[in-house]
């Protein structure tokens, strides 16, 4: 009996990275063509508690290229201004509350 069970535990030893190579539900993700976008004069959290003020943020071909001032508009790009609006890269919850007490911004909005 303990021969068999060292059989079987040696056996799914040498199977698991076999199995975990093998992706159970592989991805279908392609991503979009869209003309690159940039925005404009925004308020960037960064992600490990730095903020960028009036920073330009441009997206093309599904990520994030370049983060700066002033920077270039690419050909066929769709411009919008981020003036008074926080953008926060790589947080992809539909709902978050991450980023609007940054400095008061959520008080100091909901009283103008």
């Amino acid at each position: 009996m303990k021969l068999l069970r060292t059989a079987i535990a040696i056996a799914l030893t040498l199977s698991l990275p076999a199995m975990a190579a093998e992706a159970p539900y592989p991805s279908t993700y392609q991503v979009p063509t869209s003309a690159p976008v940039l925005i404009r004069n925004a308020t960037v959290l960064i992600g490990n508690g730095d903020k960028l003020d009036d920073a330009d943020l441009l997206l093309a071909n599904g990520k994030i290229a370049a983060i700066g001032a002033d920077l270039d508009t690419p050909d066929g790009a769709r411009v919008i201004d981020g003036h008074g609006k926080v953008v926060t890269p790589g947080i992809i919850d539909v709902h978050s509350h991450l980023g609007v007490r940054l400095a008061g911004y959520e008080c100091a909005q909901r009283r103008q």
